[in-house]
């Protein structure tokens, strides 16, 4: 048996319409509607920083007397260090394990050979070497500007000390000048 089915005119308009209004509808969904915002931008730049400069002076030698003998390191033209510090530090002496002393070679085995002499800061801390000891990497000043620090260098003489008259007891001290934080 077959079924028999009519559409009358009304419902093939029906159809039709609500097939139009479902495309348009599908086609206003699928445009991308603009969106109202406002435009962004970014300015770049770019300055190259000045190097750090500064000079740092250190008498070359330093002629001792028994009551010590001023030692000035000295900064001058320090300028655009970026928050560092001009560091100055001992970096070694030229006696076996960096000690502080002075050496001769002596006409008789009577005679002392070997001296330590003490660094005093300005604060009056003594730095000085007795042996196991080492003042190597002891900052000695730091400048952030123009500046002077003053140290006392002295011998360390003492009674039983046998030194031979007119002989001139040497040492050298190294220093090492860095840009720290």
């Amino acid at each position: 048996m077959a079924l028999d089915y009519t559409i009358s005119n009304k419902e093939k308009t029906m159809k039709k319409t609500i097939t139009c209004a479902l495309t348009a509808l599908m086609a206003v969904s699928a445009l991308s509607l603009p969106v109202y915002a406002q435009d962004a931008s970014t300015e770049f730049s770019f300055v190259k920083k000045n190097d750090p400069t500064y000079t740092v002076s250190i008498p070359s030698s330093l002629a001792l007397s028994e009551e010590g003998t001023p030692m000035t390191i000295e900064a001058k033209d320090v300028a655009y260090l970026d928050g560092k510090k001009v560091s100055v530090t001992v970096a070694g002496t030229n006696y076996y394990r960096n000690q502080l002393v002075l050496q001769a070679r002596t006409s008789k085995p009577s005679y002392t050979g070997v001296i330590r002499y003490q660094l005093i800061s300005p604060d009056n801390k003594v730095y000085e070497t007795k042996g196991d000891d080492t003042v190597t990497g002891t900052e000695l000043a730091s400048f952030t500007e123009n500046g002077t620090v003053t140290y006392t260098v002295k011998p360390v003489l003492y009674d039983k000390i046998n030194l031979e008259p007119g002989l001139k007891y040497t040492g050298t001290m190294n220093f090492g000048i860095s840009l720290t934080d």
